[in-house]
């Protein structure tokens, strides 16, 4: 197939006459062979060093599955330790539901009661309420005047010593003697 060119300064295309039967040969690609590995030779054990192996391989096998048994009861306690707290919390639920049935029923036999002593106190009480007691007035003071009160004379009040602070009773007068 002819390729046309395109010519920069005339914007017109061009068509190079190129045989359409031509063989255009691609440079071969090399590819890099890969090197070869080297096989590494197996270390010979001796049987000793077998029989040594395989007793550590036992071990750790052995301690290995102890592990896991000592953790599957460690899960297997948490497990059952959370199913006992949910237990707990469904008894607490339980328990309170049944306690708001009593206490509905306590409450029911309470106000029957309650009836019953409020019906008693109206057949006990007498038909008239007894009569009040009115209070008595107060009798009429003596205004005392002005020329009384200038006529009295002034008293002054004894004075009283002051109480001992001191304990037991004692007196300054005892603390000095002593």
């Amino acid at each position: 197939m002819p390729s046309k060119k395109k010519n920069e300064i005339f914007e017109t295309d061009e068509v190079d006459d190129v045989g359409e039967n031509e063989i255009v040969e691609e440079p071969a690609i090399d590819v890099p062979e890969e090197p070869v590995k080297k096989v590494r030779k197996k270390r010979v054990l001796s049987e000793e060093q077998k029989e040594r192996l395989r007793a550590q391989l036992a071990v750790g096998r052995a301690t290995s599955l102890a592990n896991r048994r000592k953790k599957k009861q460690l899960t297997e306690m948490a497990k059952e330790k959370q199913k006992e707290a949910k237990d707990e919390e469904l008894m607490k639920h339980l328990e309170s539901k049944k306690l708001k049935g009593n206490l509905a029923k306590e409450n029911e036999r309470l106000r029957l009661k309650l009836k019953d002593l409020e019906s008693q106190k109206r057949e006990n009480r007498p038909d008239t309420p007894p009569p009040k007691k009115e209070p008595e007035p107060e009798p009429i003071k003596k205004m005392v005047t002005i020329k009384e009160e200038i006529a009295k004379p002034v008293v002054a009040k004894p004075v009283q010593p002051r109480q001992s602070l001191l304990p037991m009773g004692l007196k300054l007068s005892d603390i000095y003697r002593m």
